[in-house]
């Protein structure tokens, strides 16, 4: 029987997953374990999977702590050695040698290469000239983070140029940001000087000695990327938001009469009318489903509609994939399964990659309307607010009737405010009219 140990590697839990933060040990040095058997728990930006034992035999070595965060796929974790073999006789993988020392990092360029997007004002001042140092054709290309590698390719930056942080060991969002504040590259006509102001960092707005009692936390994975995701969303997507009111009595009366027939278990909520209506209004508006890839628009041919969900760790956008093409009670059982799973962390990456467009809703915390953030790199994106009671004036007559205030947040690089308006009227047409939504 081969005494060999066997590599417990840290896997790619999606197609365009990096790196990941290894969660937990399940089991410890010195336990038996089985094919199949869970060992260990992978947390992603989205979810938390459960890595299974490759072989059977006893945990042997611990390679990666519980905890430690941007392990990169392929890493070895862990090591397994055969149930019957000696401890002594097991001979573990030979160490990877330690990664060679970076070369000394070249002078700071004057100016940044490509000029500044839409959405990054240039900052900061500009150096005094020195002379740029090419890089060397013997570097090997650095890692680039899938963030700042959508960033940079908008932008138009060689990542190849970017000053890396020492620390890090690839290119992320900030070192993205940082170059894109640099300026603009030589030979391109200076603006407009701007009045100079005093370089403010994060850290001086927190000032430590304050009495002020407080607690950092660490950032969740789910949390870290919400940030950099909305952050890069707001800072290079020219939003423009379009806001309409639906009187949504009929919709309740016919909602109401579908609920009374239906299992305890089964009726229908708000969201999944809406969600309901979003498709169809997308399905009807395809101009309007669509996405932004920085070369061009892309024009999807399925409405495959995301639902933010608030989590313990944070938001969560599960999919509800060809959401046109599906019944209402079809979509609120998805829904159940995908939110309950989403607030577990139990979903698939594939559960939560994509989608053509978003809707969030924040009706049922009494918000009155909500202007959301896209989430890129999705054309458009849904902002329900709460029911609420308004008088309105019908046929020169005063009424009270239930409203609610549905807003689109839209990229104006992928779709003009006419487009969007029309999405917004079929939306509220579907709603104010509800036999499709029912259909």
């Amino acid at each position: 029987m081969t005494t060999e140990a066997v590599e417990v590697l840290m896997p790619e839990v999606a197609a365009s997953m990096t790196s990941a933060t290894l969660a937990a040990w399940l089991k410890q040095p010195g336990d038996s374990v089985k094919a199949g058997e869970p060992i260990a728990e992978v947390e992603t930006d989205k979810t938390t999977v459960e890595l299974e034992a490759p072989a059977d035999g006893i945990l042997d070595r611990i390679r990666v702590d519980a905890g430690t965060e941007g392990v990169e796929v392929g890493t070895l974790l862990g090591l397994i050695r055969p149930p019957t073999a000696d401890e002594s006789l097991v001979e573990p993988p030979p160490a990877e040698p330690p990664p060679a020392e970076p070369p000394p990092a070249d002078p700071p360029m004057p100016v940044a290469p490509p000029p500044t997007a839409p959405g990054f004002p240039a900052g900061g001042t500009e150096p005094s000239p020195q002379p740029a140092s090419p890089p060397s054709a013997s570097n090997e290309a650095p890692s680039v983070t899938p963030l700042a590698a959508r960033m940079a390719a908008h932008a138009g930056i060689d990542v190849a140029a970017v000053t890396l942080d020492p620390d890090a060991g690839r290119v992320t969002m900030r070192d993205i940001e940082q170059t894109l504040g640099a300026g603009p590259p030589a030979g391109a006509s200076a603006p407009d000087a701007a009045p100079e102001l005093p370089p403010t960092r994060l850290e001086s707005l927190h000032d430590s000695s304050s009495d002020t009692p407080y607690r950092d936390e660490a950032l969740t994975a789910v949390r870290r990327v919400t940030a950099e995701r909305m952050t890069y969303a707001k800072q290079t997507a020219p939003h423009f938001y379009l806001s309409m009111d639906c009187a949504v009595d009929r919709m309740l009366k016919r909602r109401a009469r579908a609920n009374a027939a239906a299992a305890m278990n089964e009726a229908l909520t708000l969201n999944d009318i809406i969600v309901r209506a979003a498709a169809l209004a997308l399905a009807a508006v395809p101009e309007a489903n669509v996405a932004w890839t920085g070369a061009g628009i892309r024009r999807f041919g399925r409405v495959d509609l995301a639902v933010a969900v608030a989590t313990d760790s944070g938001l969560v956008t599960p999919i509800v994939r060809s959401a046109d093409t599906k019944c209402v009670t079809t979509i609120a059982a998805e829904l159940r399964d995908l939110t309950d799973r989403a607030r577990d962390g139990k979903l698939a990456p594939e559960e939560y990659a994509g989608g053509t467009c978003t809707v969030s809703n924040l009706g049922m915390f009494g918000i009155s309307s909500l202007y959301p953030i896209l989430n890129p790199p999705q054309g458009c994106i849904f902002g329900i607010g709460a029911l609420e009671e308004r008088p309105v004036v019908r046929k020169k007559k005063v009424r009270v009737a239930t409203m609610l205030t549905v807003t689109l947040a839209a990229d104006h690089r992928a779709l003009d405010g006419a487009t969007g308006a029309d999405l917004l009227r079929t939306f509220r047409a579907l709603l104010e009219d509800p036999r499709l939504l029912f259909a």
